[in-house]
């Protein structure tokens, strides 16, 4: 189902990956041709085209101080949709249907052609009342979207992404300071409704093998609503690849082998589908 605000999450992850110089300069958005605004004239001579590998695409609009429409919509490849209706809508709440797949396949050859994804991930208008509008297209290939979250997120901006998310690995250090802020996010993360749709683990990184903070940080997982995903040593080899550009994936196996036998459980357990189980509770008395 689309989510209110399920774009502009997006946008606002695409654009903390990009870095802070391109979210310092934004083009201003160019005036549409008159008479073309809330209309789309398809080309008729793509029709014969091939479609584009396109898996989704999406629209998003947001409030203003008065009754702009507000409301998420995003549509599969198959034609079938999803639509939240939020503020100022005809159709409020979630909602389901179908499009006809050959006004569909003209849209994504529009796209194709109109070269979407080398547009600026934004444009500004210049004005402050006026709705946000966010669009998405996807295209197939992608089996794995990673979201790499800042440490501390919390309230709205969690949820955001538990909703979007399928599984969710927390990253965990045998350090006391790392071992209770943890206790204290797993209660936050036990609140979530949503967690009944969404594989959650905890990752053990950064560990010095055959050692006592080891055996403290496995005895300390056992008393978290979570189970312990996997345990990845403390090697250079990420930080020189890192610096590099590069993961454990794009150099001979030979060299990183140790390695990626630790990640070999991981990626399994990425790769399986969710099987969502009801968390248990945090345990309050446990001493850490």
């Amino acid at each position: 189902m689309a989510t209110a605000g399920e774009l502009a999450m997006l946008f606002r992850q695409q654009l903390s990956a990009a870095g802070a110089a391109d979210q310092q300069s934004a083009p201003v958005a160019p005036k549409p041709a008159p008479g073309s605004q809330g209309q789309l004239r398809l080309p008729t001579s793509v029709w014969n085209r091939p479609v584009p590998d396109i898996t989704r695409i999406g629209l998003e609009r947001t409030e203003c101080f008065g009754t702009c429409p507000a409301y998420t919509v995003v549509i599969m490849a198959d034609g079938s949709f999803t639509y939240t209706g939020e503020a100022h809508v005809e159709r409020m709440g979630d909602h389901r249907g179908t499009v006809p797949l050959w006004l569909l396949n003209q849209v994504f050859r529009y796209v194709e052609d109109s070269g979407f994804m080398a547009l600026a991930n934004r444009f500004d208008v210049g004005a402050l009342d006026v709705p946000s509008t966010y669009t998405m297209v996807e295209w197939a290939g992608v089996t794995h979207v990673v979201l790499d979250t800042p440490a501390g997120l919390d309230g709205k901006e969690l949820k955001g992404v538990l909703k979007m998310a399928t599984k969710a690995v927390v990253p965990l250090q045998p350090s006391v300071f790392d071992m209770r802020a943890t206790v204290d996010f797993m209660r936050e993360l036990v609140e979530y409704k949503k967690l009944g749709r969404i594989d959650i683990a905890l990752l053990a990184m950064r560990v010095k093998e055959n050692t006592h903070s080891l055996q403290h940080l496995r005895d300390f997982c056992e008393h978290l609503p979570f189970p312990l995903l996997g345990v990845v040593r403390d090697t250079q080899n990420y930080v020189h690849l890192a610096a590099q550009g590069l993961t454990l994936f794009d150099v001979p196996p030979g060299r990183v082998q140790r390695d990626l036998q630790q990640w070999e459980p991981i990626c399994r357990w990425l790769d399986e589908p969710a099987r969502p189980q009801p968390p248990s509770k945090v345990d309050p008395d446990a001493r850490y």
